[in-house]
């Protein structure tokens, strides 16, 4: 069914009984604080790193890649933010129709992207610190995640045919059942909050039992740092909640959550030198 979109008129109060929230300026400066916060975090990682004397190994490149992406989908979502991503339907210019959901499968594809690539990150500074089964466990986690997020991303470029569909609903084709989809968001989003608390609890075993060469105080301290994966999880468990929920409202287009995830992750790495 095609969707059909009434021009909107900038002198509506909402005495039609509608919204007329816009989101997007929200959405927008939600995005870029997270990024930047996140490439504060970055910055201290390496200028610890150099000023120490010490060379970038896979872990620091998968880091600086998931904010690369984190940028890319906060510079996509401005664009699509320009285009009236945030509003509602009903508020949406059509002429922006289908520049605009193009545009967003981008966002959100960098957006997943950056949280599988930073838990990918910190999933390599706990396997040079581990062994035995905890060093196997970490591996798991690591391509487990990585094969989710990634079938998550995949399934944005081809849950239509042909392609063009995907954010024009004017073109004749078929996609995949909504549900189903929301069901695959849900497992990915799931999976990865799971990730990320046991990501952030493995560091506890380790630290721990440093006890001949770190106080308590120490010890706890550092193992908190490094279990800002947690923070994480927590929001991936939400927007797991939250993704049945979502219609063609405003709320549609507004959910920080996608990309805060990769936020912790940021902090959790950093703190794990």
């Amino acid at each position: 069914m095609r969707t059909v979109l009434v021009p909107r008129d900038s002198t509506v109060s909402g005495d039609d009984g509608r919204t007329h929230e816009n989101l997007g300026p929200l959405l927008d400066g939600v995005f870029w604080t997270l990024t930047t916060f996140a490439l504060v975090f970055l910055a201290l990682r390496l200028y610890c790193k150099f000023s120490r004397g010490r060379s970038l190994w896979w872990d620091d490149h998968f880091l600086i890649a998931a904010w690369l992406s984190l940028a890319v989908s906060a510079a996509t979502t401005s664009v699509c933010v320009s285009l009236d991503y945030g509003k509602n339907v009903w508020d949406m210019d059509p002429k922006n129709l289908p520049k605009m959901p193009f545009i967003a499968v981008f966002a959100g594809f960098f957006s997943v992207l950056a949280a599988a690539w930073s838990k990918t990150s910190f999933g390599l500074t706990l396997v040079r610190i581990c062994h035995g089964w905890i060093r196997a466990l970490v591996w798991f986690i690591i391509l487990t995640v990585n094969a989710i997020l990634g079938t998550a991303m995949l399934t944005m470029w081809i849950k239509c045919r042909p392609v063009e569909k995907i954010w024009d609903n004017s073109v004749e084709g078929w996609c995949m059942d909504p549900h189903k989809i929301v069901v695959l968001y849900q497992w990915s989003a799931g999976w990865s909050g799971c990730a990320d608390v046991i990501l952030a609890m493995v560091p506890w075993s380790l630290i721990l039992g440093m006890r001949k060469t770190l106080n308590i105080k120490e010890r706890v301290g550092v193992a908190v740092a490094m279990s800002m994966g947690i923070v994480a999880g927590v929001a991936s468990f939400v927007k797991m909640a939250m993704l049945p929920n979502l219609t063609g409202s405003a709320g549609m287009f507004f959910f920080p959550f996608a990309s805060f995830p990769s936020v912790p992750n940021f902090v959790q790495s950093t703190l794990s030198l």
